[in-house]
């Protein structure tokens, strides 16, 4: 089958619709940049010469209306190809699981307030178009949900029949159905739609002198991938994925053109950066899910047998063959940034003795006169949860509970690695990070409403809490109680026996972080401040009353702890603020040297370590003064263990001094590596999205 000529720019349409700037969400200033490459790439001459009054920029849309109104009136103007590009935050309706486009005014617990996707698919294929192929790009969280309807040739689920599809349509999407989409924070672009404007821009050797959508697809994807990121899905119906936007620029081979290349985002090292950025998504607007019902339910696998996350049977991904996936080596320098290569340095390498699981352990130099922690950790194990994994795991006697993809918290052997069954919360989304206190294991359910609490140790159900709206943080457990946050701004506290609501506390319109607890104080942030300073509150862990309110704080999305009597916020483009506990006086800042995403607060010791676009930061808790700072991007919690610091980040897992901050080790696992969980001299840390990996310390 031949590829089809270039859809002709003369006849056809494209509308490109951007939302970077909320009132009530987080801000994607990605998103922005985003859009207006994309537009200036389809622009070129040599990619598609689409002129620039037949491509429509809607940045920051008023209402549904303008958007509806913009592609009719491109629909109808369009004889050969209307492309529809949408960019921003994507909701999902909990009555009906249908996939809501957000817009500057869109509000989480209102669906009303953004754009139904239906409608834009309505639009697409209304029988008076007379553009003979449609292409519909979104990048948006749950952007897969658009493929359970008429612009996909079969459903990603059953809820949602598949009807009639029409010919010469194409759907990209961002994500599969239930995973968010990545905004890396330090990157002009979204992680989507910028690998969708280095294919158009520098082409695909090897390719068709056309790219059709099936071709652009196939290298988005294998670009995505590499770097340990949400895969893009397609779905197309007679032909679509024959549609040519594109000119290969890469064929013949040329000079590359100044325009193009100018347009391309620079190389960061895979996902530096991003698991933060992952975990704001999954905490903030991760958090604007907007519910849904479901039970729980406990599925053991047979034997035990070594499993994917989803309860298949586990092996190497297709194409892959087995690997040894964590090498670590000793740091050849003072700096705390990965070597290019990320290899391992000669003087470094020596033949290890194998590992637990009875295979070889990779390359490194284990120093004999080191304490645990401080020499090269070995490797252990490995395994992969298919359909996706995130946060630190919890251990509860020998098992780890692992947060997965589609609502499952999957229980894995500590010793073996091994999958062991399935704890399905009913919520079919991505979890927040579970939490272990006393034996049991808290975890929320966004998509179902519910806080469950779990048995560590025979993976029995406890008992299940119902909430207003999604719990979308993790739990804080003190004082005989549990706490936790809804993302309509509704602290719940339960008595953690038998999780009955002790009371309920509402304390703003939204909120995307956990709370903390300590000495008998509750307290939380706001999320999100937008035009006007935000408030953090202590709330009485027995009775949900307001202690005090107070404490603002610059900035957005804070992320609160609790040092001694002191309380630690960090928050986005400032660094960290500190209070007293006991009634919320201000007492010192630390700031970072340039705005951007800081991430959760650890204290351990007298030190309250945070990651920021700039490094690793280290503060003194009690004075707010700069202990030091660690070259190394997109670092959330760290796990302090025998003097050293152990980080995740980019696709390496890293050990720093814990008294100056010197590197003494890192192990590359191939993939973003999410926060560490140190336990019994082993470290565990999820690389890539999927790959749970066990190293000895």
């Amino acid at each position: 089958m031949t590829t089809a000529a270039v859809s002709d720019p003369a006849a056809s349409r494209a509308v490109l619709v951007g939302t970077h700037d909320y009132r009530h969400l987080p801000r994607l200033p990605a998103v922005e940049r985003s859009t207006a490459a994309l537009s200036e790439v389809l622009g070129h001459p040599r990619v598609w010469g689409l002129p620039a009054a037949h491509r429509t920029l809607l940045p920051q849309p008023a209402d549904a209306r303008t958007v509806i109104d913009a592609l009719e009136e491109a629909a109808g103007a369009a004889t050969d190809t209307l492309l529809v590009y949408y960019a921003g935050h994507g909701l999902i309706d909990r009555h009906n699981n249908e996939l809501v486009l957000t817009l500057p005014g869109t509000r989480p617990d209102r669906p009303d307030t953004g754009l139904r996707y239906e409608y834009v698919r309505r639009a697409v294929l209304d029988a008076r178009v007379t553009a003979r192929r449609k292409v519909v790009v979104l990048d948006c969280c749950y952007s897969g949900l658009a493929m359970s309807g008429e612009m996909a040739s079969a459903p990603l689920g059953s809820r949602i029949a598949d009807h009639a599809l029409i010919e010469g349509t194409f759907l990209l999407t961002a994500t599969a159905e239930t995973v968010k989409a990545l905004a890396p924070p330090g990157e002009p672009y979204t992680a989507f739609t910028g690998e969708l404007i280095t294919v158009l821009a520098t082409g695909v050797e090897d390719g068709p002198a056309q790219l059709d959508m099936e071709t652009v697809y196939r290298e988005t994807h294998r670009r995505l991938t590499a770097r340990g990121r949400p895969a893009p899905q397609q779905r197309n119906r007679n032909f679509g994925a024959r549609i040519a936007l594109a000119h290969n620029t890469a064929v013949p081979p040329g000079a590359a053109d100044g325009a193009l290349t100018a347009l391309v985002a620079p190389r960061t090292p895979a996902g530096r950066g991003s698991p933060t950025a992952r975990r704001a998504l999954i905490a903030a607007a991760g958090a604007l899910a907007l519910g849904g019902a479901g039970g729980v339910s406990w599925r053991l696998l047979a034997g035990g047998r070594r499993t994917a996350g989803n309860g298949a049977a586990a092996g190497p991904a297709p194409g892959t063959g087995p690997t040894r996936s964590a090498r670590p080596s000793a740091s050849p320098s003072t700096s705390a940034s990965p070597s290019p290569s990320g290899s391992v340095p000669a003087s470094a390498s020596r033949s290890a003795p194998a590992s637990a699981a009875g295979r070889p352990a990779p390359a490194g130099r284990p120093n004999p006169r080191r304490g645990p922690g401080r020499r090269t950790p070995t490797y252990k194990w490995d395994t992969s949860y298919d359909e996706g994994a995130h946060h630190a795991p919890v251990l509860v006697g020998g098992t780890l509970w692992v947060a997965g993809a589609l609502g499952r918290l999957v229980p894995t052997a500590a010793s073996t690695g091994s999958p062991i069954g399935i704890f399905e919360t009913g919520g079919n989304s991505v979890l927040p990070r579970p939490v272990a206190a006393d034996g049991v294991v808290y975890i929320g359910a966004q998509l179902g409403r519910a806080l469950h609490a779990i048995d560590g140790t025979t993976a029995r159900r406890k008992w299940t809490f119902t909430a207003e709206a999604g719990v979308n943080s993790e739990a804080a457990v003190s004082d005989g109680g549990v706490f936790v946050n809804c993302f309509n701004g509704v602290l719940y506290g339960l008595n953690a026996a038998t999780g009955t609501k002790r009371w309920s506390y509402r304390f703003g319109p939204a909120s995307a972080f956990p709370c903390a607890a300590a000495r008998g104080r509750i307290f939380v942030t706001e999320g999100e401040s937008t035009d006007k300073p935000a408030f953090v509150r202590a709330v009485g862990a027995r009775t949900g009353r307001t202690l005090w309110s107070g404490g603002t704080y610059d900035g957005t999305h804070a992320h609160p702890a609790v040092h001694g009597d002191t309380l630690i916020v960090s928050t986005w483009d400032v660094g960290l603020m500190a209070f007293a506990a006991a009634d919320g006086t201000y007492r010192w800042t630390y700031r970072m040297k340039s705005p951007g995403v800081a991430g959760p607060v650890t204290v351990a010791g007298n030190t309250a370590y945070f990651g920021a676009p700039d490094g690793l930061h280290a503060v003194d808790a009690r004075t707010g003064t700069k202990r030091w700072r660690a070259d190394v991007g997109g670092v959330g919690r760290v796990a302090v263990v025998n003097g050293v610091v152990v980080t995740g980040g980019d696709s390496r897992l890293r050990g720093f001094d814990e008294a100056s901050g010197a590197p003494l080790w890192q192990a590359d696992l191939g993939g973003e590596v999410d926060d560490p969980l140190v336990a019994d001299g082993v470290v565990y840390a999820l690389s890539g999205g999927k790959k749970l990996t066990a190293l000895t310390l």
